[in-house]
This record gives structure tokens, C-alpha cells and sequence, in this order.
């Protein structure tokens, strides 16, 4: 009798999604395809709200999904991250879409090689630093050519950021003790200063609501896991690695509705894009076209209303 023994792959994704099963739908199509070969586990967790029929329909379409309805963030997110067994592990919102891919031998190479190295990130390509704002320098890893930029003395916005829940592959350990010292319960504080409590309310008349959550050293949502880590690569550059390593843009963040109300970011379109209506095109078959951002790859790790485009398959009311 032949045995197949299953070889595990080695890395983890972590999908963080809210109101939006279209794009959640768009980016499970984009990403399995570009990077799924490296993929052994993907995790969604899901914060219910709206549009719940919907999300059954995305999730019965990717029955490979380990699906966990939010409860308490922070320690649905812990629970996810101590149950990984993969050496590497790298984060998703749902407004991500992939069009490109690395071959994953590299990345590996490249952390086995490099000290230095922070996290291999597909966000940047070589085009993104063409205009010198930033110096990059070139490696041959594993007979291919791979940049990096030093986040530390970086002037661009997303290149002094090397800590972000979208598509950054990092060491399943270095997450762990990274987020360690901002990641610790305290259930007490962590209660009254609960995202709708009274408490933070009141408090928040005086001092940001940011502010208050970053004190009590706690994080709620998605947007203060990121923040966090943020204030800790500014506040511990030198004991951090420098570097941000990268080879190709292979995704791109389309910024066309806003579920993220914590945080002020540029978001494109209008009505036609909320969520409301796109979970309307979403029942009457309507998915994200992922093959346009293939032949028209956007050359930035945001993009607007301009790359969004929709084609049209089955309706969920047939």
C-alpha cells in the first residue's frame, strides 16, 4: 500500500475581514492563485456585522479557510498566532488583491541568509524607489535579483513602515516576540476601556481615544495591532533589523470604500463603491476582476476606483 505523506508548506496567512465579502471573495481568487503553492493554512477572522449570507457564500467557496467569528479580538488574534506551526506567517485586510507572485524558495533564502532582514515584503517593487527618494540596494539571492531598503532612515511613508497587516511575509518567531511586550492580557483595563465603553467615552472627551488605548497597552481591532507595532519599531530601531527585503508589487490595497474608522485614510469613489451596494452587485453575481489588475498591474501599493473593476457571474438569488 502507498502512503502519501503530506509535505507542510510554510507559511500562514492571516486574514482580517469586515463587511466586505466581495473583496474578501476577490482577494482569496487573487492571493491562493499568486502564492497559494506556499500556503499551508489560511486563517479568516471575521468580524460579523453585516451581510452575513454573503460571507456564507465566500466561505463555502474556500472551503480550505479555517473561519473565526470575532469575539474579542485581541485574544482570538493571540489564539490564531500561538496555534501556527509554519516558519513564517503574514497578515491580510480585505481590500488586497494580488496579481503577481514571488517564488517562495527566495524569501526562504533570503531569511536563512540575511540577518538583517526584517521582513520580505510584497508591496514594493524597484519602480516604487525609481525616483531616488529612497536609496535600495540589490542582492542575488538563490540565483535571483532581490532589493532592499532600510526602514530605519526610509523617508517614504510606507517605507518607514515595516510592521502592517497586509502583505508582508515575516518569521512566524519574530512575530511572536515582536508583538510580545504590547500583547500581554489585562483583562481589567482591557474591559473598561472596551471600544464602546463608558469609560473610554468620558476619557476620550479629554484625551484621543487613540491615545488612551495606546496607554493601557492594548489593542481592540486590526488598526491598533498595526499602530502598536508601529510605535515599537519607532521606539526600539536599534535592537530591530534594518531591512525591508523585496522583489516584485505582486498586490495592491484598492481603496475604494472605508469600513476602518479609527484611522483617516484616502479612500476613492463614491456611492457605487460603498459596501452596501457592492454586497448588492455581490448577490446578483457580480465579483471582483481580478485578470484586469493582471493585464493592468498598478505600479503602487494603493490604488483607486481606477483599478477596480468588476465582471459578472451567478446571481445568489437563482
Amino acid at each position: 500500500m502507498h502512503l502519501e505523506c503530506h509535505m507542510p508548506k510554510p507559511l500562514t496567512n492571516i486574514i482580517f475581514t469586515r463587511n466586505r465579502p466581495l473583496q474578501l471573495m476577490g482577494y482569496l481568487e487573487s492571493f491562493l492563485r499568486h502564492m497559494g503553492s506556499a500556503v499551508e493554512r489560511v486563517h479568516v477572522l471575521y468580524k460579523r456585522e453585516l451581510f452575513t449570507p454573503e460571507y456564507e457564500q465566500v466561505f463555502k467557496a474556500f472551503p480550505q479557510c479555517r473561519v473565526i467569528v470575532e469575539k474579542d479580538f485581541h485574544d482570538d488574534f493571540l489564539k490564531v498566532l500561538a496555534q501556527i506551526e509554519t516558519p513564517y506567517v503574514m497578515f491580510a485586510t480585505d481590500d488586497v488583491v494580488y496579481f503577481d507572485s514571488v517564488d517562495f524558495a527566495v524569501v526562504e533564502r533570503t531569511f536563512a541568509e540575511r540577518r538583517d532582514i526584517f521582513g520580505f515584503t510584497l508591496k514594493f517593487g524597484p519602480e516604487y524607489f525609481a525616483d531616488g527618494r529612497d536609496p535600495i540596494s540589490q542582492q542575488m539571492i538563490a540565483g535571483q535579483t532581490v532589493h532592499r531598503v532600510n526602514w530605519k532612515t526610509a523617508t517614504d511613508v510606507a517605507a518607514k513602515y515595516p510592521w502592517e497587516l497586509n502583505s508582508t511575509v515575516y518569521t512566524t518567531a519574530f512575530v511572536r516576540e515582536f508583538i510580545g511586550p504590547f500583547s500581554q492580557d489585562k483583562p481589567i483595563l482591557r474591559k473598561v476601556f472596551a471600544p464602546d465603553s463608558l469609560a473610554l467615552k468620558l476619557a476620550g472627551l479629554v484625551v484621543s481615544r487613540k491615545r488612551i488605548l495606546y496607554a493601557v497597552n492594548t489593542f481592540h481591532d486590526p488598526n491598533y495591532l498595526e499602530g502598536l507595532g508601529y510605535r515599537r519599531c519607532r521606539s526600539h530601531k536599534r535592537c530591530l533589523p534594518p531591512y525591508l527585503y523585496f522583489q516584485r508589487i505582486c498586490a495592491t490595497t484598492l481603496q475604494i470604500n472605508r469600513v476602518n474608522t479609527v484611522i483617516a485614510n484616502p479612500v476613492y469613489g463614491g456611492d457605487e463603491h460603498s459596501v452596501e451596494t457592492l454586497n448588492e452587485k455581490f448577490r446578483h453575481g457580480y465579483r471582483l476582476d481580478t485578470a484586469y489588475l493582471e493585464t493592468n498591474k498598478p505600479a503602487h501599493m494603493r490604488v483607486g476606483q481606477e483599478f477596480f473593476h468588476l465582471r459578472q457571474e451567478n446571481s445568489l438569488d437563482e
